[in-house]
């Protein structure tokens, strides 16, 4: 019976104490990832896993054998990288009911926690958005009140938006945000964003499906 993604076990990796309480980088490479691809034929990639422990790390030798099972499962790239980067918590363990697993939300910790590689499923994302009128409500110098509306969580909907429809038009602005990620010195970071615009609620969906 030939086995997919479906049939990955997860209990395979065990979680050991962190022999360290301060904020560190774990980086792991496995040069010779095997698996069957889509079409039942021998494929291979490198995979680099990055994560920030919390109170436990990554027993290695589970990994390698979490890893091993791969080789006889038919799975796409797309499909393995999101297998394999799934929602496993600050620890970067699955099943250890860590803060942040499977709550459906990037956790420092989680592999691939912070990249912006469009196409890994961990991103960020959106995590404030406010709109304001009138469009110099918040004046760029005043950093404080910028920053509260830029606080992870701050979603606000403007008093012209009424059941997802505009009831008047007027001139606003907005600010939006994505974090919190560790930022330290000298380190860049890529920030991609794209902007659809609808004449109402069900024009921007479709814009959406069409261009995306």
């Amino acid at each position: 019976m030939k086995k997919t993604y479906k049939d990955v076990d997860s209990s395979l990796l065990n979680a050991i104490p962190n022999p360290d309480k301060k904020t560190y980088e774990i980086k792991i490479k496995q040069p010779e990832l095997t698996f069957l691809g889509v079409y039942d034929q021998p494929d291979f990639a490198s995979l680099y896993i990055l994560f920030y422990p919390d109170k436990t790390i990554v027993e290695l030798k589970s990994l390698k054998m979490y890893l091993q099972q791969y080789r006889d499962l038919i799975i796409s790239y797309e499909r393995l990288i999101n297998v394999l980067y799934d929602d496993l918590g600050a620890d970067g363990i699955a099943e250890t009911g860590d803060y942040g697993e499977l709550d459906g939300k990037p956790t420092l910790g989680e592999p691939n926690f912070d990249r912006t590689d469009v196409d890994e499923s961990d991103q960020i994302g959106l995590t404030s958005f406010n709109y304001f009128s009138p469009a110099n409500l918040y004046p760029a110098k005043e950093d404080e009140e910028l920053w509260e509306q830029l606080k992870p969580g701050y979603f606000d909907v403007p008093a012209s938006i009424s059941d997802g429809k505009p009831i008047a038009g007027e001139d606003g602005d907005f600010i939006y945000g994505s974090g919190y990620f560790p930022l330290r010195a000298g380190q860049t970071e890529r920030f991609s964003i794209a902007l659809v615009y609808g004449n109402d609620l069900d024009d921007l969906i479709n814009n959406k499906k069409t261009f995306f």
